[in-house]
């Protein structure tokens, strides 16, 4: 089972239960980090404070901690890969989980929910996956009368901060580049704007 609670900008929360769905049929659409994507029709619950009762309710998950020889191999095979021409960039990161017996998610909610008025804020849970909460200036996918349109945004600045460098710029191609291979498995024209 899925349980979401979303705010769209300019709209009110919503609370969703998702049930699983088939590809053509689904409103969301959820993906692990290394798995297959899971479809789910979500069903509008209206708002409601059960939500919160197992909200980050998982135990963290067991982690090995690499030792330098085995973070030196990724380096190594990264490298590879790159030089082959398998992949342009590589990000390499590890896990890291602590303690905050003080942490409140639903006020962390709320907090994002002040602070970023302009964005999608989310709170999900999931059997699997398990809690993610969030917020993103980002478009994922929107119907107009045009047709659809999306938005792809790599790198971080504050609003009123400098201009973005050639590292930032590199970062936004790779990601307009994923976003349109992904949409033009769908078909149809596709436009830069």
């Amino acid at each position: 089972m899925l349980e979401v609670l979303l705010r769209i900008p300019n709209q009110n929360i919503r609370k969703l239960h998702c049930r699983p769905s088939d590809p053509e049929h689904a409103t969301f659409v959820l993906r692990g980090f290394s798995s297959e994507a899971s479809y789910y029709i979500a069903e509008d619950k209206g708002e409601s404070d059960d939500f919160w009762a197992s909200f980050a309710n998982q135990l963290k998950p067991e982690t090995k901690e690499k030792r330098a020889a085995e973070y030196q191999e990724m380096v190594q095979s990264a490298i590879r890969e790159i030089q082959q021409h398998v992949v342009q960039k590589v990000v390499l990161s590890r896990q890291f989980f602590w303690d905050c017996p003080n942490a409140n998610a639903r006020e962390t909610f709320n907090t994002l929910l002040k602070s970023y008025p302009a964005c999608t804020v989310f709170a999900i849970k999931h059997s699997k996956y398990g809690s993610w909460m969030g917020a993103s200036p980002e478009v994922l996918l929107e119907s107009t009368d045009e047709g659809y349109r999306s938005m792809s945004l790599a790198g971080t600045r504050l609003k009123n901060g400098t201009r973005w460098g050639n590292k930032e710029l590199e970062e936004q191609k790779f990601v307009t580049k994923e976003v349109h291979r992904s949409l033009k498995a769908f078909g149809g024209k596709i436009s830069r704007g």
